[in-house]
Order: C-alpha cells, then structure tokens, then sequence
C-alpha cells in the first residue's frame, strides 16, 4: 500500500527529473519534505514510513542518487571573469 496516489508519485518522480535539467537535482531530504507537505493537505494525513525513500528509489529507478564530484579545476578557471575577459580580448584580435 502506497502512500501516495500513482499521480501524485509520477509527478514527485518528472518534478526530481525537471529540477535535475536545471541542474539542480534534489536532495533525499528535500524529496522527503516536499511529500510530506504533500501528505499534509490531505483530511486523512499519512506519515512517511521509515523506509519510504529507499522503496520510491527501487520503484523509480531512473532516479538515481549521486554522489558529488569535485569541481574540476578548468571547470572552476571557466567561470573567472578575469579567464573569460581575457578569452575575448583575444578572440577580438581575430575578428578584426
């Protein structure tokens, strides 16, 4: 028996997905929140399981947890407004 509804999970599962391509995939913590914010609009309020996560993970596979990598140091020089200030003092040179 599920808590929630074959909607309601679908939409938590395209509603991870979504935050994911933003490039901001949700953490445990905050998909456990957001159901229970879920839960508690309803009249008959059912609390999350102490399982609950683990099995919505099993039931939806193609949310996987990952662990964070490190940010690659090219990455992080990517961002330096002073690397792209030069990039495009050079590329100008060019243009001309």
């Amino acid at each position: 028996m599920q808590v929630l509804t074959e909607f309601e999970e679908n939409s938590m599962v395209r509603w991870c997905e979504k935050l994911d391509e933003w490039g901001h995939p949700p953490r445990l913590e905050v998909v456990k929140s957001m159901v229970q914010a879920l839960l508690q609009r309803r009249v008959n309020a059912h609390t999350l399981g102490k399982h609950w996560l683990t099995r919505f993970l099993n039931r939806n596979p193609m949310l996987a947890s990952k662990l964070s990598s490190r940010l690659d140091c090219q990455r992080a020089l990517a961002h330096d407004p002073r690397v792209i200030k030069d990039y495009f003092q050079k590329v100008a040179i060019f243009c001309i």
